[in-house]
């Protein structure tokens, strides 16, 4: 043997493998502890136990007891930043809240839970309303 004929041995074929994986261990969890602002409004609701909206009444829908808000917004503890406006959804109340008590031009506080939300059909089914005086 002339000492140029090295042939890679299965030791340093496991010691890169190991060293690939504590490199990706310590990535994710460098990604982990970031965090981040989760921009899905579901994700959000789901990881707080729930949000809490203001929305101004536009509309009651009878008979289904729906109201249509607009202006909804998230409630100061629930965001980060300024307010956006979400715009214009169908709110359906729980049956414990009497819809005709409600009239256009009346501002809400709707609570949400993580599952209470859909989005696509711009659809909010609240646990919980209540009229600010």
């Amino acid at each position: 043997m002339d000492g140029m004929d090295h042939k890679p041995r299965g030791f340093t074929y496991f010691f890169v493998s190991v060293i690939f994986i504590f490199v990706a261990v310590v990535t994710t969890s460098l990604i982990n502890l970031k965090g981040g602002d989760a921009t899905d409004i579901r994700a959000r609701a789901g990881e707080q136990g729930g949000l809490t909206f203001t929305a101004t009444v536009t509309s009651v829908e009878n008979p289904d007891g729906a109201i249509r808000i607009d202006n909804l917004t998230l409630e100061e503890a629930d965001r980060a930043g300024s307010a956006k406006n979400l715009g214009t959804w169908k709110l359906l109340t729980p049956t414990r809240f009497n819809a005709s008590s409600v009239t256009a031009g009346s501002t809400l506080t709707i609570y949400v839970s993580g599952t209470g939300m859909d989005v696509p059909n711009r659809t909010i089914n609240a646990t919980e309303v209540q009229i600010r005086r």
